[in-house]
């Protein structure tokens, strides 16, 4: 006679996963029918905490039999600092455009926009935030407003004989 031992074990860490810099997260998979844990680092716990990029191996055993498993982590990029420039200076009337080029990051401008490129035609501050899922990056600069060409009156038309000289005072 022949007794049977049970179910062989059974793991499923789950899919693969992405992590930021810094971060870390407790593995907890789905089992059962199981005796003992055995991860790649050879801690026998029933979780794992993942802070690294890499491959991440459980193999777990029961009297009938032993099953494995495996999963990917992988780093996702931080969110680069954002530089919009310097502060400019505009003139009544003038406009220029900001534009933020970096690549895979959300945006936004200060009217909620999230386009590429913000046109500023107005003063005082303006800043935008970029951000992906790993954290957010701010800037702001200062678009001050230059003074306004001052009116220039030479006075009326005058005649000038030949000889005579005319001082003009632009005021």
């Amino acid at each position: 006679l022949i007794a049977d031992g049970g179910p062989s074990p059974a793991v499923a860490l789950g899919s693969d996963i992405s992590l930021c810099a810094g971060e870390s997260i407790t593995l907890s998979p789905v089992f059962s029918n199981v005796d003992s844990w055995l991860w790649q680092d050879g801690s026998t716990m029933p979780s794992f905490i993942v802070s690294a990029a890499g491959a991440v191996t459980v193999e777990v055993n029961n009297s009938c039999g032993n099953a494995f498993d495996t999963l990917q982590v992988d780093l996702l990029p931080d969110v680069p600092p954002l530089d919009l420039g310097p502060d400019k200076s505009i003139c009544t009337g003038e406009s220029f455009v900001l534009s933020i080029t970096t690549p895979n990051v959300i945006i936004q401008w200060p009217d909620g926009s999230s386009a590429n490129d913000f046109l500023v035609d107005y003063t005082g501050l303006v800043f935008a935030a970029i951000s992906n899922s790993c954290g957010v990056s701010y800037d702001t600069i200062e678009v001050l407003a230059l003074p306004d060409i001052p009116a220039l009156n030479l006075g009326p038309d005058q005649s000038l004989c030949p000889g005579e000289v005319i001082t003009l005072d632009p005021g």
